[in-house]
């Protein structure tokens, strides 16, 4: 069974960032998730977007009301970031989250993982997501195994090389892809 049909056939997709295309809501999403549990999260998802729905709403709020949301996901930082991103987004984008994965990774609290995610799950873009710390040596040996190829992977495989492969290896499949 490869990764794509196993998703297919157990993957979450009723989680409430996986059935929309809003792009501010799959932000959201992406930063709540680092280091936090997919059940915390959904626990309040709904609540901290029917208060902070837009960017516009959240860079008018004050750091103690996007805290006050955050809730108990842990890490507080990382909302008073999500906020420093949405002043940014109204200052430098009119308000709406950019859909180029560098002016993504400009964003405060965004880096490589989380723009190639909201990359893909917001604007359907074909990007590696596997570009950041989650990239570990397990995936990637799902991912070779997947495409039916048993390559070479050094033990102390480092982030530069698992992220030169997996996008190697989105390339290779995305051309056999093509020529079918």
């Amino acid at each position: 069974m490869t990764f794509a049909s196993w998703y297919a056939d157990h993957g979450r997709h009723d989680l409430p960032w996986r059935l929309t295309r809003d792009r501010w809501a799959i932000l959201v999403s992406e930063v709540m998730l680092h280091q936090t549990q997919v059940p915390r999260v959904v626990a309040v998802y709904d609540d901290f977007l029917a208060r902070f729905p837009t960017p516009t709403a959240m860079a008018d709020a004050g750091p103690a009301a996007v805290i006050a949301a955050w809730g108990r996901l842990g890490y507080p930082r990382r909302a008073l970031r999500l906020r420093e991103a949405a002043v940014v987004i109204v200052e430098s984008h009119g308000g709406t989250v950019p859909d180029d994965e560098e002016e993504l990774r400009a964003l405060p609290g965004v880096g490589a993982y989380t723009a190639a995610a909201v990359a893909a799950f917001a604007f359907g873009r074909r990007t590696t997501v596997l570009a950041d710390k989650a990239c570990d040596t397990d995936r990637i040996r799902e991912l070779i195994q997947d495409q039916g190829a048993t390559p070479n992977i050094p033990p102390k495989s480092n982030r530069r090389w698992k992220l030169r492969f997996s996008k190697r290896l989105y390339r290779e499949r995305h051309l056999i892809e093509r020529k079918a």
